[in-house]
């Protein structure tokens, strides 16, 4: 049972590890795009 609470924790957090990865690469990619028009 425990094992299994930790395999579910486990998933969740490389989801979320994932998803902040992509908000991340999404920002820098935004960032590089819209810096030329700013500066």
């Amino acid at each position: 049972m425990i094992l299994e609470g930790l395999m579910t924790l486990g998933y969740y957090s490389t989801l979320h590890l994932r998803e902040m990865f992509s908000l991340a690469q999404l920002l820098v990619v935004n960032h590089i795009f819209m810096s030329p028009i700013c500066c």
